[in-house]
């Protein structure tokens, strides 16, 4: 916003040095005064926007947590499970070992997909400090 801005002063001092230079417009000249009028409409709309994305922000971060909270929980008791059940019983076959490793396989799959979607959500957020 800061660079259009810079850009519209730029537009006005042109047109202000043309002026003084008793240049004559075209008639399909953009005068200022409309590029301006259009740059305040443009920064109200976005204000506007800004302040309602803002009051949603809070409730989206606690959502955020509160799934982070539940994904962290959810991992916790995985690695607990995993280091109960691991297939490493000498009396276990070698075909239910490879579907208990490929059911583990699927849970911790799912599980870092989610941590993932919400590491982006927190990003995202600007929580990432949290």
């Amino acid at each position: 916003m800061l660079e259009w801005e810079d850009k519209v002063g730029v537009y006005k001092e042109g047109q202000r040095i043309l002026e003084r230079q008793r240049f004559q417009l075209p008639n399909n000249w953009l005068h200022i005064d409309s590029v301006e009028g259009e740059w305040s409409s443009f920064c109200e709309i976005l204000r506007r926007k800004d302040s309602s994305i803002q009051t949603q922000v809070a409730s989206l971060q606690a959502k955020i947590m509160s799934e982070d909270k539940a994904v962290e929980g959810r991992t916790m008791t995985f690695l607990t499970e995993w280091e109960k059940e691991k297939p490493v019983r000498a009396d276990l076959k070698p075909t239910d070992a490879l579907k208990h490793l490929l059911l583990s396989e699927t849970r911790y799959t799912k599980l870092r997909d989610e941590r993932a979607n919400v590491s982006r959500a927190k990003e995202a957020l600007e929580m990432t400090g949290e």
